[in-house]
């Protein structure tokens, strides 16, 4: 059996979703926290991370070879072992050499910074592996998003790519 594709952080462990995990969410919360390994919060699933997502998710593993970055994560936090989000880099650079991440947390563990930690480590991964340029969207009323972006080293660079949105970015 193949190993997960995982990024390890001082707090978090950055958990690659493959087909056993994103079939176990679907069935249920009690085979997503046997399937993961950790503690599934009752108030699973994070905002903007619901069955469409995790179908559209299930449908892009085929493009993905196993070392492939540009994927979907699991947020997990090593003790006690819980899990409390998601993240992921949503495609491999573009032909400016731009990669755009996104990032939910569970509301009890927001506002302690794992969604910059998360993040930080995408972004690490992502400029190690040839990207040019993270972005980020969120709507400005978001103040927490605006933060981690913030937080991040991002700085504004206009409207995002939706109607009401906001785009960030850093370079490498």
């Amino acid at each position: 059996m193949q190993s997960r594709f995982e990024l390890s952080t001082p707090r978090l462990t950055l958990v690659g979703a493959d087909e056993a995990l994103l079939r176990a969410e679907l069935d249920s919360q009690e085979a997503l926290a046997v399937a993961i390994g950790s503690a599934v919060p009752a108030g699973w699933p994070p905002e903007h991370h619901d069955r469409g997502v995790i179908e559209w998710i299930l449908s892009a593993l085929d493009t993905l070879a196993p070392n492939d970055p540009w994927r979907f994560y699991y947020i997990v936090l090593n003790d006690p072992r819980t899990l409390i989000g998601t993240c992921g880099i949503k495609q491999p650079p573009d032909k400016t050499g731009c990669v755009e991440v996104g990032y939910s947390v569970v509301g009890q563990y927001r506002c302690r910074g794992f969604a910059s930690e998360a993040v930080m480590a995408l972004m690490s991964l992502a400029f190690a592996k040839g990207a040019l340029e993270v972005a980020a969207e969120t709507f400005p009323s978001l103040m927490p998003s605006l933060r981690v972006m913030q937080k991040c080293g991002m700085t504004s660079i206009g409207e995002g790519s939706e109607p009401g949105t906001v785009r960030f970015h850093k370079r490498r």
